[in-house]
């Protein structure tokens, strides 16, 4: 089934195959296990994705993300 559909199925409660997955892998991950990462990534791919951000203007920012302190995002 593509993803879109299993999505949908699951929005609607209609007893999808398995539940859509995605794994939001931290930087610190594919810095540190590259191999790792891919191999998960190939093997169970995410049903979910993001949709594209883009501004004429960046927008302000505050700290670095992933790092220990405070961070604004946009």
């Amino acid at each position: 089934m593509a993803p879109k559909q299993l999505v949908e199925k699951t929005i609607n409660f209609d007893s999808p195959e398995r539940i859509p997955r995605q794994a939001w892998i931290l930087p610190w991950a594919e810095e540190n296990y590259p191999q790792e990462v891919y191999r998960l990534k190939m093997d169970f791919p995410d049903d979910i994705t993001m949709a594209p951000q883009e501004y004429l203007k960046p927008l302000d920012i505050n700290g670095k993300r992933y790092k220990k302190g405070t961070y604004i995002d946009e």
